[in-house]
């Protein structure tokens, strides 16, 4: 699982244990930048840092909650 700086102290994650996996991820499709990537089908997508815009689009795209923001580094774990 990668995860994505958002800020100094702000960190995203696509969370396995909330992702269902849509064939059809909103949090995907809201990504202009195309952050979210899906390696195998039905498997849950990453967050690429290197492509993430930081404008959270993913965290209200996705009906599951599954695209996790940690206010902290201390929090992403």
């Amino acid at each position: 699982m990668l995860t994505g700086a958002v800020g100094h102290n702000i960190f995203l994650e696509v969370d396995p244990a909330i992702c269902h996996a849509c064939r059809q991820c909103r949090a995907k499709t809201a990504c202009r930048r195309k952050a979210i990537r899906t390696i195998d089908r039905g498997e849950p997508p990453f967050l690429d840092t290197s492509l993430c815009w930081q404008c959270l689009s993913c965290t209200r795209a996705c009906p599951f909650g599954a695209v996790v923001r940690h206010d902290s580094e201390r929090d992403h774990h």
